[in-house]
């Protein structure tokens, strides 16, 4: 993740709003869109190299997640991967749940990079509506404030099966949504000691070693959050006309409430 941009920090608010749910076939050509964004096409080209990337930074993270991106109908690349990753001394999944393992993955990462893709563009859209300008000059501070040094980022993009289009857009639409936030939430409330006491005493089984001290900015940076939701929440509200997504019908994809022939 980019130093400085949380990825989607507020986009949940959005996401909430529109309920998105993609049912996957693995057929139709790269340059069908499978989604629109107020005229601004999603190909399926764009869709399967964000679906890589996102198996890919998953399986970086937790290697009992294969790397590469379940195989339907059958699965058998995939069942065989899970067959052969399991915990040491872990029961074996027999065929059938072993593909519902497989078929579950495919169609959370689905849900996640569509999402991503949906509402990403929506922030770019809205920030240029509200004349937010997010220059060339901020992406690459955002990207090289993550990646001082050369060696690091190729390591990065390499890992994560990432280029450096995605990366770059990733930043600008991350600080569309980081502007659009700071707009719109209000002003920043103070929170006291107290309450971040309070809430760290509530909640110990999130912060299992951390100390209070050590948990602080964490726990400030939420309860700040938590304060300006509302704000953001109203602001969602007015600015709902502005969101309109279509999808094709063609080739099997699907957004629930949202497919157009």
């Amino acid at each position: 993740m980019l130093a400085g941009v949380a990825r989607w920090k507020w986009g949940a608010l959005l996401v909430a709003a529109i309920l998105l749910i993609l049912a996957i076939v693995a057929t139709g050509s790269s340059s069908v869109a499978i989604a629109n964004v107020n005229g601004t096409p999603i190909t399926l080209a764009a869709y399967r190299a964000w679906l890589s990337t996102e198996v890919a930074s998953l399986h970086a993270s937790d290697t009992a997640i294969p790397p590469f991106v379940p195989d339907p109908p059958s699965y058998a690349r995939c069942i065989a991967y899970v067959d052969g990753h399991r915990s040491s001394g872990a029961k074996a999944l027999t065929h059938n749940q072993a593909k519902l393992t497989c078929s579950t993955l495919r169609a959370v990462l689905a849900e996640d990079v569509i999402t991503m893709l949906v509402s990403s563009q929506w922030y770019l859209q809205q920030a240029a509506r509200e004349h937010i300008t997010i220059s060339a000059a901020a992406v690459d501070k955002a990207v090289h404030g993550s990646f001082p040094k050369a060696s690091a980022l190729l390591h990065y993009l390499d890992t994560e099966k990432m280029t450096q289009a995605q990366l770059r857009y990733e930043a600008r639409a991350g600080l569309a949504a980081d502007k659009l936030a700071a707009r719109h939430s209000g002003p920043t409330p103070t929170i006291s000691a107290a309450q971040i006491a309070a809430y760290y005493s509530a909640n110990r089984t999130s912060f299992p070693k951390e100390s209070l001290t050590q948990a602080t900015p964490v726990i400030r940076a939420t309860l700040i959050q938590s304060a300006q939701a509302p704000a953001l929440d109203k602001y969602l509200g007015t600015v709902q006309k502005y969101f309109l997504v279509r999808t094709t019908c063609a080739h099997g994809y699907r957004i629930a409430g949202y497919c157009h022939a």
